[in-house]
């Protein structure tokens, strides 16, 4: 009896240990920290070429008291329209700064994909964070506003176009953190708030994530100090309009990897669209491996003819040529008539 409560106790010792263990090590996953709101102020503006976008993220992220965190991870896409455009040329073009509880914060280290996106570790790696902080992100696009013919054809430079979208991820799909609440407020002066269209909406939802039947967009409330930049039908519709129009997309409970997407359409001609900034990257990548490629190819059949030639010119060093000359004194036939005793005709021989 006393060896099976001895069995128990130690399975039961070796179960809590275990879990303490995996608790433990679930409590040092750097990801395991939230953010408690997040405020994005979108500040658009026209100009000579094309469109600005300056966008201030307020980011109020809660870590755990235990030592794992040295800040957050920011990615910020540096394409739209589908990866066709480049909104900033270079990482100096974002002219990111970021501070923490109002003051400097460094940027340990930056990654740039290929597929369109920078990537930014904030933090100082000889520091850890504790309990609530406040990163505050400023950065600027160019280009932002996309253009529509009246059957969905994308367009630039104003041919053929039927409308103007401004279509924007705000916190982005690459979060392993939720966010409990997040508000994106689009400020728009008065000369383009003018021009703006009835196709204002937003969503939420993660990567790929399509409404099935359903109005994903019901999750996200849209609202604005002049109700006219939104419904047409609204009740202070005789109201002038303010120096400035914000429209506010707001959210709560977005789970990791949920993004909130807002849209707004302008009028034709409101914004210069210009051709689209591709992004050589690319088709520099493929003409090196090609002309690598190449190279190879030319060296290999160098080297093959040259082994061919060598080959070549040993065997024929091999091979004796047979030199068939007549006894002195005697001609071809004759020889033929008295060495080989051949039926055949004595021409045979001469030739």
């Amino acid at each position: 009896m006393s060896i099976i409560k001895k069995t128990i106790t130690t399975l039961i010792i070796t179960f809590i240990t275990v879990f303490s263990n995996i608790q433990s090590v679930s409590a040092l996953d750097t990801n395991n920290f939230y953010f408690k709101d997040a405020t994005f102020d979108y500040y658009l503006e026209k100009t000579d070429t094309g469109s600005n976008l300056h966008v201030k993220e307020v980011l109020t992220a809660v870590f755990p008291d235990s030592n794992q965190n040295h800040g957050i991870t920011r990615t910020i896409p540096f394409t739209n329209q589908g990866g066709k455009n480049i909104t900033a040329e270079s990482e100096d073009a974002l002219n990111l700064t970021v501070t923490r509880n109002d003051n400097y914060e460094p940027i340990s280290k930056t990654e740039k994909n290929n597929n369109g996106y920078y990537t930014f570790y904030i933090g100082d790696s000889s520091t850890y964070v504790h309990g609530e902080q406040v990163y505050t992100l400023e950065y600027d696009f160019s280009n932002v506003i996309t253009e529509f013919t009246a059957d969905g054809q994308m367009t630039w430079n104003g041919k053929d176009a039927a409308t103007q979208e401004l279509y924007w991820d705000t916190n982005g799909t690459g979060w392993f953190q939720k966010f409990n609440h997040l508000t994106a407020n689009l400020h728009l002066p008065t000369d383009i708030a003018k021009n703006l269209g009835s196709g204002t909406s937003c969503y939420v939802g993660s990567y790929g994530a399509s409404n099935n039947g359903s109005d994903i967009s019901s999750h996200c409330k849209v609202s604005s100090n002049d109700e006219t930049t939104y419904n047409t039908s609204a009740a202070n519709s005789s109201l002038a309009k303010s120096a400035e129009t914000v429209i506010t997309f707001e959210t709560s409970n977005l789970s990791a990897g949920e993004n909130l997407t807002f849209a707004v359409a302008f009028a034709a001609g409101t914004f210069i669209v210009p051709q689209p900034k591709q992004s050589y990257t690319l088709l520099i990548f493929s003409i090196v491996i090609v002309t690598l490629c190449m190279l190879i190819i030319v060296m290999a059949a160098g080297k093959y003819q040259k082994s061919v030639k060598e080959k070549k010119s040993y065997n024929k060093g091999l091979f004796v040529k047979p030199e068939y000359v007549p006894p002195k004194g005697l001609t071809v036939a004759e020889a033929g008539e008295i060495y080989i005793k051949s039926s055949k005709p004595s021409f045979v021989a001469t030739l």
